[in-house]
């Protein structure tokens, strides 16, 4: 004789327990993948950064921007049903929590370096607009060899003379 056996449907809270765990799993493969491939975007650009070149900083930003707004809104899913992260292996937990120190540990580098990259900027268009002032507004007069000031530099300003002296 065969024996046949049959299967018991799953009782809606197993069925509901096992689709929970599948969609945490889910998110929470999602949000590694993102977390993982922003980290390696900002680590890519801060040496970048650091040399001063500028040139695919666009490409850069553009990337950041796309996937900081996916981390958003994952991050929002699991905030917003807190029942998922307890659904989580504790495995896949410690890996999200590890990659999130990581991803951490790079923005600040990455925000440092930016911050740097502005002050460096910042200070370099201070001293230019500082020398063009300068420039501007020399005073026309004679200099120590007895040549007027700004015939050294081929410029012609009106002289004026105090004649209370």
């Amino acid at each position: 004789m065969m024996q046949q056996t049959t299967q018991q449907p799953a009782s809606p809270p197993e069925l509901a327990a096992t689709m929970s765990i599948a969609a945490a799993r889910e998110l929470a493969k999602k949000l590694f993948n993102i977390i993982h491939e922003l980290s390696n975007v900002m680590e890519e650009e801060t040496p970048i950064l650091l040399a001063r070149d500028y040139s695919k900083q666009e490409v850069y930003l553009h990337r950041k921007q796309e996937l900081t707004m996916d981390y958003q809104s994952t991050m929002k899913v699991f905030a917003e049903n807190k029942a998922l992260l307890e659904c989580l292996p504790k495995e896949e937990a410690l890996q999200l929590r590890t990659s999130g120190k990581k991803l951490d540990e790079v923005t600040q580098k990455n925000a440092d370096a930016l911050r740097f990259a502005h002050h460096a900027n910042e200070h370099f268009l201070k001293y230019i607009i500082n020398d063009i002032r300068k420039d501007l507004h020399k005073e026309s007069g004679y200099s120590v060899r007895g040549v007027l000031a700004l015939a050294e530099a081929q410029k012609s300003r009106p002289v004026s003379i105090n004649q209370r002296i």
